[in-house]
C-alpha cells in the first residue's frame, strides 16, 4: 500500500548516495506516495515505476494535496492513473504551498488527464526536466504530458515532447 506523509516539519528521502538511486515500485498495483495536510517532503534521486491508482483517486504514483513537494533527478516510469488525473503526479494545491520539481524524467506514464503530471492548484515549477512518450488516455483523454487546471505552471529549460492525446 502507498506511504502516507502528512509531517508539515518536514521529511527527506534521499538516495544520493546510493550509485544507482533507489527504485521504489508500485507493482502495477499501488500508488507510492499520498502528501497531504501541509506536509513538506523532499524526494531525491528516485524512480517510482509502476505505480497505479483507479477512480475516483488521482496521482499514480503521488498524490499531494495542499502541500510542499520538492522533486530532484527523480525518474517516474510507467507509473498509471487509469481512469483520473496525473498518470505519475496529481497536485491539487491552495496557492500556499508549492511544487518544485527539477532534473527529473517522467517516461511512459499514463492517465485520462495528464499523463504525467496533472496540476489543479499551483504554484508549480518544472525546472531542467524530461517529460516524453507520455499519454493521455480513452477518447476524452487530454494533456498527454502536462494537464494544467487552475494552476500556474513555470516550465524552465524542460524537454515536452512525444507525449499523446486524443483531444489535445
Amino acid at each position: 500500500s502507498e506511504i502516507a506523509i502528512t509531517d508539515v516539519d518536514g521529511v527527506t528521502l534521499d538516495a544520493t548516495s546510493l550509485p544507482a538511486g533507489l527504485t521504489i515500485s508500485g507493482g502495477g498495483i499501488n500508488r507510492m506516495f499520498r502528501i497531504s495536510n501541509g506536509a513538506n517532503v523532499t524526494l531525491r534521486s528516485l524512480t517510482l515505476s509502476g505505480g497505479n491508482i483507479n477512480h475516483p483517486d488521482s496521482g499514480g504514483a503521488i498524490y499531494n494535496i495542499n502541500s510542499t513537494l520538492t522533486l530532484e533527478r527523480c525518474t517516474f516510469v510507467s507509473n498509471t492513473a487509469s481512469a483520473t488525473f496525473g498518470g505519475a503526479l496529481h497536485n491539487i494545491g491552495n496557492g500556499n504551498h508549492t511544487v518544485t520539481i527539477t532534473r527529473c524524467t517522467f517516461t511512459g506514464n499514463s492517465a485520462i488527464y495528464g499523463g504525467a503530471i496533472s496540476c489543479d492548484g499551483g504554484p508549480m515549477q518544472l525546472n531542467h526536466c524530461t517529460i516524453a512518450g507520455n499519454s493521455a488516455i480513452t477518447v476524452a483523454g487530454t494533456g498527454g504530458g502536462i494537464y494544467n487546471i487552475n494552476g500556474s505552471i513555470q516550465v524552465n529549460n524542460t524537454i515536452v515532447a512525444n507525449n499523446t492525446a486524443p483531444l489535445f
